[in-house]
């Protein structure tokens, strides 16, 4: 269904400067916590703890999927079908264009934490209860149940026919989707796993005993420990080559993977925010985070230089994203559940910005005094001017 309570609004206060548009649920009922959230070049969804599923996309009003669950905790979505897990254990498959569910799919006894998805046809699910399940999302049946953990299974990342997930056992593993069996045991953390990260060349898994250590996900065996932060590791990510890491402490660090050897030191670390770091991602040679502290932030991933703040301080981010010329958080602003959208931040010059698309259209920057808004085909565009 349509959300009646979606409203939109134009925010020229960022403290970067930076025009944005707002995606809003003022309905009382929706001030939930936000348990998940993701984007394609499509949608936008948002989970929440009280069992409803917010799609944002192609040029409509938000859809709100009701699970009939008590908390959806996990989400993905592939073209246009979303999978989601929830707190009693089920994975919904859902399409997107009818809004229906297709399936119900059973087994779990516990939470679903993580969902993903690696094609049009299969989904990974991680419970609670300990187990992994590789789902037919097409058939809507159970292809396999990965068996070997034996707590709650944490965190969760793919590459190709390769799972790796982290558990509060203190061990990751590394699964074949095909085989549907456990070919590595990663042994050596003092405490639970709290993220992985898996580029298919390395693994990374950073711990509530506040270290990360790097894989080989063919051997299995430990390559690289890093002890660049005090506190626990909340986010990794891999890519080129790089590991980028945030932690508990409000630090963020890089290390190179290349040539790295044991208790290796990482290029840089930096105190990137007050408090624990809850979402980060790094794209096109920036990190973007955001923390418990209520800021976004931007910076160099070459140097760790801070590039910019988006907006203002927020009761709480719940994630960050960075997605072709805009960035999209989801926080919590004035008990509300928000999206903001921030148009590109290396636009500095009074112009218009047609988000969503990769154009800029020079006007008189006094032209348009409020939100002017354009619906191109299949696809919402937000037009502001820069603040004077």
């Amino acid at each position: 269904m349509t959300d009646p309570s979606f409203a939109q609004s134009a925010d020229t206060s960022s403290a970067a400067g930076h025009p944005r548009f707002r995606l809003r649920l003022d309905n009382d009922k929706l001030r939930g916590r936000v348990t998940d959230f993701c984007s394609t070049d499509d949608y936008i969804v948002m989970t929440l703890d009280d069992g409803k599923i917010h799609v944002f996309g192609n040029g409509e009003k938000p859809k709100v999927l009701d699970s009939q669950s008590k908390a959806v905790w996990s989400a993905a979505v592939w073209g246009k079908t979303l999978v989601s897990g929830d707190r009693e254990g089920d994975v919904r498959v859902w399409d997107l264009d009818s809004e229906q569910q297709l399936h119900k799919l059973t087994g779990h006894t516990a939470t679903v934490r993580r969902i993903k998805i690696s094609d049009a046809n299969t989904a990974i699910s991680a419970s609670r209860d300990g187990t992994l399940r590789i789902w037919n999302i097409a058939e809507g049946c159970c292809r396999h149940v990965l068996e070997g953990h034996t707590a709650s299974v944490r965190s969760l990342a793919f590459s190709g026919d390769l799972i790796v997930s982290g558990c509060d056992d203190e061990t990751a593993r590394v699964w074949s989707i095909t085989q549907g069996r456990c070919l590595h045991l990663l042994q050596g953390h003092q405490e639970g796993i709290f993220v992985v990260a898996f580029d298919g060349k390395h693994i990374a898994t950073g711990s509530i005993d506040k270290s990360i250590r790097i894989w080989s996900p063919e051997t299995g065996e430990c390559m690289a420990v890093l002890r660049a932060h005090k506190a626990l590791v909340s986010r990794l990510e891999l890519q080129d080559g790089v590991l980028t890491s945030a932690a508990a402490d409000g630090t963020i660090s890089t290390s190179s993977l290349k040539g790295l050897e044991l208790s290796s030191s990482p290029n840089y670390t930096i105190s990137g925010h007050g408090n624990s770091i809850t979402s980060l991602q790094v794209k096109d040679g920036r990190i973007y985070s955001g923390g418990s502290d209520g800021l976004v932030k931007v910076w160099n991933a070459q140097d760790g230089t801070l590039v910019a703040q988006i907006g203002q301080k927020v009761e709480a981010v719940y994630n960050v994203l960075s997605r072709d010329d805009e960035v999209i958080v989801a926080v919590a602003r004035d008990g509300h559940c928000l999206i903001e959208v921030s148009a590109p931040i290396a636009i500095y010059e009074p112009q218009l910005i047609a988000t969503n698309t990769h154009h800029l259209h020079k006007l008189d920057p006094g032209y348009f005094s409020r939100e002017a808004f354009i619906n191109y085909p299949a696809r919402q565009v937000f037009y502001y001017t820069s603040p004077n």
